[in-house]
């Protein structure tokens, strides 16, 4: 997958002598890191009672990274190659008596079947976060981005790690800057289930890739044990059905009309959960309405009007510090409500920006 290259700064091309009477070579691109890639993190969590800590560090080979593609066009053979500094990527499992429990060491072309070259040799690499150690996994799940140093085009990726601190995946979860998509990093109340960007991803291994026949997703959320939420973008005149509510087996059991979708630097889908109702509801901005889905029974959705909302009363004053007191918004637009007893009443609204 290839990356828009403009704002990068720190991109120079070298001349590549063609010494294949086979291969056309493109112009090398050399990318240097404003900043050194090494870094050193450490992570807890208790598993099975025992506290164990997860550490990840990055340390600079001192030798290049030369990642190479070759694609065919008009019927001939190019090759690109991407120029980079080298690193080492060690993973370290402790004890909570600083013992080893496991080791393992990556480097940049270890990485090459997961991430792409131009983002191996031009990101530092040096964003990893735990989400948190998976039961139903026996894993780490991490979360790292890979992105283009004074840029904001690159991936990023969940990872599982194993307690043997080889990776069980490495996932491509979504692009970075524009069409980025929207979705919670957590499981399933039961641990089984994630909602990416890219795959409804399971325990049992019976995932789900997203994002077939060219529909772009912008939106996934795990609902319920059973259902996941994927929103993708939509063209043209209605019905769309964009918004579809799967069930385990990946099939869209209920399909809807979602145009609530807004994104600047990456998809945004307004969401919001309140205190007294098992429910998920979407802001429709588009369509000034509320959809409410019934987490207990996701095929339940519901339309709110916000135009058929009792409004409070003109000139009342609404403190924000009030516990009735919502406010929801897109990118481009927002409402605020008086939430209580079950009750949405409309106050006001900004203006579109």
């Amino acid at each position: 997958m290839e990356k828009e290259k403009k704002d990068v700064d720190e991109v120079r091309e070298e001349t590549i002598v063609d010494n294949s009477a086979d291969t056309i070579w493109k112009e090398g691109l050399i990318y240097e890191f404003h900043a050194g890639s090494d870094f050193d993190e450490s992570f807890s969590d208790t598993i099975d009672g025992e506290l164990l800590t997860l550490r990840i560090t990055s340390v600079g080979t001192g030798e290049e990274y030369v990642g190479i593609k070759t694609y065919i066009e008009d019927d001939k053979l190019y090759g690109q190659k991407y120029i980079g500094a080298n690193s080492v990527f060690t993973f370290r499992l402790y004890d909570d008596s600083d013992k080893i429990l496991a080791e393992n060491s990556v480097d940049r072309y270890d990485l090459e079947e997961y991430v792409t070259f131009d983002l191996l040799a031009g990101s530092r690499g040096d964003n990893w976060n735990l989400i948190g150690y998976m039961d139903e996994f026996g894993s780490f799940a991490l979360h790292t981005y890979w992105i283009l140093e004074d840029s904001d085009v690159g991936e990023d990726y969940v990872v599982f790690l194993n307690r043997k601190m080889t990776f069980n995946d490495f996932i491509m979860n979504s692009f970075t800057g524009g069409d980025g998509c929207h979705c919670e990093l957590e499981p399933s109340e039961d641990g089984k289930t994630f909602a990416l960007c890219s795959r409804i991803h399971r325990s049992n291994r019976k995932h789900n890739e997203l994002g077939k026949k060219d529909l772009q997703v912008t939106g996934s959320f795990v609902l319920n044990n059973d259902y996941s939420l994927v929103i993708y973008n939509y063209e043209g005149k209605p019905p769309y059905s964009n918004a579809q509510i799967l069930d385990k087996r990946g099939v869209a059991v209920k399909k809807f009309d979602y145009t609530g979708i807004s994104g600047a630097l990456g998809f945004m889908i307004p969401r919001f959960k309140v205190d007294d109702q098992d429910a998920l509801f979407l802001l429709d901005h588009e369509k000034r309405s509320l959809y409410r889905i019934d987490l207990n029974n996701p095929l339940q959705v519901d339309l709110i009007k916000i135009d058929e909302m009792v409004k409070m009363e003109e000139g009342e004053f609404f403190s924000k510090d009030d516990p009735a007191y919502l406010e929801i918004s897109s990118e481009t637009k927002g409402f605020t409500f008086e939430y209580k007893d079950k009750q949405f009443r409309y106050y006001g609204e900004s203006k579109d920006w």
